[in-house]
Parts: structure tokens; sequence; C-alpha cells
């Protein structure tokens, strides 16, 4: 079954019936939690503030951009191994890609058609250590912004006055509304992009596309 009937299946869609009940509940359920609580509704002011912040902490434009720059690293640092540049020598990446091009000698002529091979070969592995690098940084922004700590307390402590369906219906109205595309996604669909480039170039002595030579090619 082809599941890329039609440029929406690549591009996604726009769910308006969704979007709009999932606005709707937020404010439907945390009315609600908030007349439960009584005099201690502040404490949901205060959870609602912390998960909104959080949700907003880092844009996904900005996590996108975040994807290209690791991405760049990973261009300069083939760049570098394959012009004996010691200059890269620092990188943590370093290593991986300098054993993964001496393991894989590859005899094409053209320079940028191996620059692009050995980057879309090695897109894999150092998306493991991108995103380990990206959701640190995250996770430490966020702690810095706003009180994780008071923040899953306060969860604690609604969800034991109030129903705790209540909570995962308020979670899951956020996360319907607010949370639409998380930054994550973002940036590794901006890294996968770069990948796309890379498998896209053009090799001037074949003629062939870079994802076609590693088809070719016995790795």
């Amino acid at each position: 079954m082809n599941i890329l009937k039609s440029e929406e299946d690549v591009y996604g869609r726009y769910l308006r019936e969704e979007l709009h009940k999932a606005t709707k509940d937020f404010f439907i359920v945390s009315r609600s939690i908030k007349n439960k609580l009584g005099d201690k509704s502040y404490k949901l002011d205060q959870y609602l503030s912390a998960v909104l912040k959080i949700a907003n902490c880092k844009l996904n434009t900005d996590a996108a951009e975040d994807g290209r720059k690791f991405f760049s690293e990973l261009r300069r640092l083939c760049v570098g191994i394959l012009n004996y540049d010691s200059s890269v020598t620092s990188h943590e990446f370093y290593q991986t890609t300098k054993e993964y091009i001496s393991e894989h000698r590859l005899l094409y002529k053209e320079h940028h058609t191996l620059l692009n091979i050995y980057c879309a070969l090695l897109t894999p592995k150092f998306t493991d250590y991108a995103v380990n690098k990206f959701a640190e940084e995250v996770q430490n922004r966020a702690n810095i912004e706003i009180d994780t700590v008071l923040m899953s307390e306060n969860y604690e402590f609604i969800a034991g006055i109030v129903d705790e369906e209540d909570m995962n219906a308020l979670n899951m109205a956020i996360k319907g509304r607010f949370i639409i595309s998380s930054i994550m996604h973002s940036f590794l669909q901006s890294i996968t992009n770069e990948y796309l480039y890379c498998l896209l170039h053009r090799d001037p002595e074949t003629s062939k596309q870079v994802y076609q030579l590693i088809l070719e090619e016995k790795l």
C-alpha cells in the first residue's frame, strides 16, 4: 500500500477539529480542576505556568537551526579528515568519523562526491551524538528557567485532591494544543534535510546521485 498518496502525506495535515477540541478541553479541564482545588487553586496556576513555559522554552525555529549547525560540524569533520587537517581532531565525534573513513576507502575522484557520501553514511551515528548533546542543552535550559521539581510536586499535590483522570486529560490537552510539533522533531527534521541534500548530490563523473552510489557499494 502506498502511504505517500498525496503531498499532505509528506508535508503533514492541519487537523482543524482536533486542534480546536484540544484548545477547548484545555480551558474546560483547567477550570474544572481550579474549582475543585478551591483556595489551593494557586497550585494549578504554578503547574500550568511551568508546563507552558517548558513547551515554549525553545522555539522550533531555533531547534531547526541547531540541527543545521550540528550537521555543519559533521561536514567540517569529513572535510578536515579528507584534507588531513589536524584542526578538527579535538571534536568529540572526530575518532568515530576518522575510523569510519579509514575503514571505508572509496575511489570517487570528485571531492564533493566523497564528502557527501561520507556525510550521508555517517549521519545515523552522528544523529545519535547530536541528539544527546541537544537534549542535554534543552534540559539544562529548562532547569535554569523553570523549577521542574516544584512542577512535579504541584502535579502530585493536585492529583491527590482531584481525580488523576482530570490531570491526564489536562496534560493530553496541553500536548494536543501546545506541543503540535516537538522541538526534538524539528531538530531531527533539520538534520534529515541536510542528510537529503547529501543523498541528492549528483556526482559529475557518473551523473548518479549519492543515494544511487551508496546502493551500488558493498558497505
